[in-house]
């Protein structure tokens, strides 16, 4: 099989998008990742198949770079690379997946999604 130089996988920060929206969007992953007690660096690797749990001291790791990469995306209309580069995805195609699934959590208020929504807001 054929290993081609670009698999999806995004590997360096080098995205479209200003130092001051950088700035801003880092700042705010930062404080919702502290807000929650996990260390930014947990939201790259929460895919990995090495890590199997979806949770870390009863946080839904998932359910945070879902929260951020809608915020991401709506507030500072990035292309889905860079979104899902700073939410910790290594693909663009789950925030695409995932941006109707977020918008009827909002919309109805889901009890589980709604409480770290409510959150990002607060931080943002």
């Amino acid at each position: 099989m054929t290993a081609y130089p670009f698999s999806g996988t995004i590997r360096n920060d080098n995205l479209s998008y200003s130092d001051d929206e950088n700035t801003i969007i880092k700042s705010i992953v930062d404080q919702y990742c502290e807000f929650y007690k996990i260390d930014p660096l947990q939201l790259k690797t929460a895919g990995v198949a090495a890590w199997k749990k979806k949770t870390k001291s009863g946080v839904n790791i998932d359910i945070i770079r879902m929260a951020l990469s809608y915020y991401i995306r709506n507030n500072f209309n990035l292309p889905y690379k860079a979104v899902a580069y700073l939410a910790g995805y290594t693909n663009h195609t789950t925030p695409i997946k995932n941006r109707l699934k977020i918008e009827h959590y909002i919309k109805h208020k889901d009890p589980v999604f709604i409480h770290y929504w409510e959150t990002l807001l607060k931080i943002a």
